[in-house]
């Protein structure tokens, strides 16, 4: 991906099943000289799904999603390519330039949309602190971590919108965790999940995994926040609804705690998790 030539010696892997997750297959091909790779006499038709990965350098490289429509004169062909480059564990390699939270209040809970854009600013992939540089780092270790408030149901995460190829997720104690590698430049993943609360109150605080730029809340009626690190309160309207916004003063180093408690205000109504779907438009 740095320099855009072929590059050999790249296992490839290729998983493929219909629709309702039947059929399974999978296979690996290395590249040659030319970076080229292929498989062949692959199940056809619009119900299968393929997707193609790379593992080089200790880091997996996702591609996207494949179908091969069945075709009874000729023989489909489907070319697709993949990038990968040099890899790094240095942590200094990724920030988030930004990380924008909605909240959504209904009856007892909240429905949580957050969209965070992660910058890394070098010419490797990052793979996580955990994987040795070079070394053939496991795929199902997670490459960039995702931190969430104490109560948010992990098992409830569900990546909505996203620059990168995820594969999978993975639980971690902070939250949780993407395993591809990250490439240069700036990528953005869009998630939502469910948070309890009492009495119409919403801890929504977590601590940095990495530096943050900006960090905002975007609350609904009838929440008011209130926070440690951020300022605000004022309202704005968006595509139509009408939010109250709090943000950061100030950068947001690795390891510091942000404190954010969402509490609704008494003689309101609770807004709608259904408000989410309009949240989600917005900041896809």
């Amino acid at each position: 991906g740095a320099t855009g030539k072929p590059q050999s010696g790249v296992e490839v892997t290729l998983v493929g099943a219909t629709e309702d997750g039947g059929e399974s297959l999978q296979r690996t091909a290395m590249t040659s000289r030319t970076g080229a790779y292929r498989f062949t006499g692959l199940p056809t038709g619009d119900d299968r799904l393929y997707a193609i990965d790379a593992t080089y350098a200790g880091g997996l490289f996702a591609g996207r999603a494949v179908s091969i429509p069945s075709d009874g004169k000729e023989t489909p062909v489907i070319e697709t390519t993949l990038r990968v480059w040099d890899t790094t564990t240095d942590p200094a390699a990724i920030f988030v330039r930004r990380n924008d939270v909605f909240v959504v209040p209904d009856a007892g809970r909240a429905g949580v949309v957050e969209s965070v854009t992660v910058v890394n600013p070098t010419h490797l992939a990052y793979i996580g602190r955990g994987a040795e540089a070079g070394g053939g780092g496991s795929a199902a270790a997670p490459s960039l971590g995702f931190a969430l408030p104490a109560g948010a149901s992990e098992q409830g995460v569900r990546v909505l919108d996203s620059d990168l190829d995820i594969p999978r997720l993975v639980n971690t104690d902070f939250g949780f965790g993407v395993t591809v590698a990250i490439p240069p430049g700036e990528s953005r993943i869009t998630y939502t999940y469910e948070l309890p609360g009492g009495g119409g109150s919403f801890d929504v605080s977590r601590s940095a995994l990495y530096s943050v730029g900006e960090l905002s809340i975007y609350a609904a009626d009838p929440l008011d926040v209130e926070s440690n690190r951020l300022d605000g309160g004022d309202t704005v309207d968006i595509e139509g609804t009408t939010y109250r916004k709090w943000a950061t003063r100030d950068s947001i180093d690795p390891g510091d705690p942000v404190q954010v408690v969402a509490t609704a205000r008494a003689g309101m109504e609770p807004g709608l998790v259904a408000g989410l779907v309009g949240i989600v438009a917005l900041v896809v």
